[in-house]
């Protein structure tokens, strides 16, 4: 299962439309987050810079850039846009009916209702990236990778030292570990087994299941497809790419700031038309 929101968040597909942030202003006459219609292929522009986006029910949720990061929901249908929190938040996930943060003043994982109402504090300490898998929790702080159940509590360490972009891929976690020189690691939860990809340094990266995704720093930033069955890794794009977010079986990246999509087997990388 894809997770955009390790990537930012900028790509957010629903049965209705694309969202994409075009954070340069290279696609379309302003920077800013597009609603792409696939059916009229109708574009219509959102209020604020959307980072981390996740919808329910015609609502977006998502960090704004341009109000310093703070926490909004965007009606889908009428277009406006509401503060819930007015203080800076990243990595947003909607999960269970609650809204899943990490306050960008204290780094600590935070949680509160769809509309804003009762924040809490999850964590103790600085949290650099989280992930959930099934109902329980798993995050990075610069300690070690924990998980814990949703309230919080009865942390249990499973890994020492730093992580980045960690997120969830099948029944294993998916990380760069520090103490590998930030190779791409998969981490059985129940067993503590690792295994560790060294000719793999993501930039960024994101999973389908079966396939990682990963723009490699050994190779300036190519892109390339991890096998998780047989472990062989695959260059399918020879450009540098960031951004790496998954829609529609599709892989979509940015490349000079402007958005591209390739099949995930890989093959001719598209400039994204946004109308």
């Amino acid at each position: 299962m894809s997770d955009n929101i390790a990537g930012g968040g900028l790509l957010l597909q629903t049965p209705g439309a694309f969202y994409i942030t075009d954070l340069s202003g290279n696609m379309m006459a302003t920077p800013g987050t597009y609603m792409l219609n696939p059916d009229d292929g109708s574009v219509t522009q959102l209020p604020g810079m959307l980072w981390f986006m996740n919808e329910a029910g015609g609502l977006l949720f998502a960090s704004d850039q341009s109000r310093s990061n703070a926490l909004c929901r965007v009606d889908t249908g009428s277009l406006e846009l509401k503060v819930l929190l007015d203080e800076p938040c990243r990595e947003v996930r909607l999960s269970g009916g609650r809204l899943y943060y990490i306050h960008e003043g204290d780094g600590k994982l935070y949680r509160c209702l769809p509309d804003g109402r009762k924040p809490e504090r999850l964590t103790d300490h600085p949290v650099l990236c989280y992930t959930q898998l099934g109902e329980t929790l798993y995050y990075a702080t610069a300690q070690g990778i924990y998980s814990c159940p949703p309230d919080g509590e009865r942390e249990q360490l499973l890994a020492e030292g730093e992580a980045a972009y960690l997120q969830s891929c099948g029944q294993r976690l998916l990380y760069a570990d520090k103490a590998a020189g930030y190779a791409l690691t998969l981490l059985h939860p129940e067993t503590g087994h690792k295994e560790v990809y060294e000719e793999l340094i993501p930039l960024g990266m994101n999973s389908d299941g079966p396939y990682v995704y990963c723009c490699n720093a050994r190779n300036e930033g190519s892109i390339y497809r991890l096998d998780l069955q047989y472990g062989g890794s695959l260059r399918i794009y020879g450009e540098r790419a960031d951004r790496l977010q998954i829609g529609d079986g599709e892989l979509f990246f940015t490349h000079h700031g402007e958005w591209y999509t390739m099949p995930l087997s890989g093959g001719q990388a598209v400039r994204v038309n946004f109308g």
